[in-house]
């Protein structure tokens, strides 16, 4: 087995016996590879609890940006034989890039989403020129592996499609009639997610039978809670995850940036329809049963009225969906690293 470093900017929990993530793809690719190399993964450390379980324990945490640096100049001592897969583009994983560039050529770059697009929704446009000198420096010498044409702005890359979905996901499917319309969302309580947005438009429309439930590890926002929008636990769990996805209609998606978003499959292999905004329309990529509004109110109760009167229709089109798996996902990945 081939000798794996994987660095993220990632806030990783640890209690007495197990490390736990915020993020399911930290988890998914962690524990994946583990099965396909010798794997070290350096992180950052928090306090504050996370749900995941990671099911791997060769986890070098850091309180700040100078010991991080230090435990991945430290894993330089193998270099030779050392492969580094540098997760996403921040200031803490472009520092580990500088001590890496001068040490080794086997070095990775994973982009799972655009760096450029949430610099400008998060700090404004006028600082998205800090993200394009990261970028511009990182994917000079590393090998771009990309779950979107555009993530790579032109550069050469490898493909890769994320994925949860196994054979669990697709048995047992079936279709609940609701009362009222349920529409779910899944992810983070961020600006940049339009979960905020969302909430503004749902008000404007005023319509007492259509309910939206918001599942997300942001308790504090609990108290927006209201007749048509509810806080849900966290889920994290995946038979939980799918009975959520089973008790609702369709899943909305209201972010203004995304690259590959996995909670589409595992909405659709639930037989559940989708709604995006334009904003991220790419995201749709041919898959049936995925529907695109314009960012207003109006369009959304539109669309929203569509799908729920032609829901039977719109099932059976989903069920010819072709969607990418777990396994095929951390397969290629893993190729990728090897074969290249």
């Amino acid at each position: 087995m081939n000798k794996l470093n994987i660095i993220m900017n990632e806030k990783i929990y640890k209690d007495q016996y197990y490390f736990y993530s915020e993020n399911i793809d930290c988890k998914s690719i962690v524990e994946g590879l583990n099965q396909k190399f010798q794997l070290k993964l350096f992180a950052r450390k928090t306090n504050l609890k996370k749900n995941n379980k990671i099911r791997f324990d060769s986890i070098f945490l850091s309180n700040n940006i100078f010991c991080y640096l230090l435990k991945i100049f430290l894993s330089l001592k193998n270099k030779k034989d050392s492969i580094y897969l540098i997760i996403s583009i921040t200031p803490f994983t472009f520092c580990a890039y500088l001590i890496l560039f001068f040490f080794t050529k086997n070095i990775f770059l994973y982009l799972r989403s655009d760096g450029f697009k949430e610099y400008s929704y998060i700090l404004g446009s006028k600082w998205t020129f800090l993200y394009s000198i990261m970028f511009y420096i990182m994917t000079k010498k590393t090998k771009i592996i990309a779950c979107d044409v555009h993530l790579s702005k032109g550069k050469n890359f490898h493909y890769v499609k994320p994925s949860e979905i196994d054979e669990e996901w697709i048995l047992n499917r079936r279709i609940q009639k609701n009362k009222k319309i349920k529409i779910l969302y899944v992810g983070r309580f961020k600006v940049e997610k339009g979960i905020f947005n969302l909430i503004k438009l749902l008000k404007r429309i005023d319509d007492r039978n259509i309910n939206l439930s918001i599942t997300c590890e942001e308790p504090k926002f609990t108290k927006i809670s209201n007749d048509i929008i509810k806080f849900l636990p966290y889920v994290s769990e995946k038979k939980k995850l799918i009975k959520l996805y089973d008790s609702h209609d369709i899943l909305i998606l209201p972010s203004y940036t995304e690259a590959y978003p996995k909670v589409i499959d595992e909405a659709l292999s639930r037989l559940k329809p989708v709604i995006v905004f334009k904003d991220i329309k790419h995201v749709i990529n041919g898959r049936l049963g995925v529907y695109c509004v314009e960012r207003n109110h109006v369009n959304l109760k539109e669309i929203i009225y569509f799908i729920i009167n032609n829901y039977d229709k719109i099932v059976s089109e989903i069920k010819k969906n072709q969607l990418p798996t777990k396994k095929f996902f951390l397969d290629s990945l893993s190729s990728i690293i090897n074969n290249n």
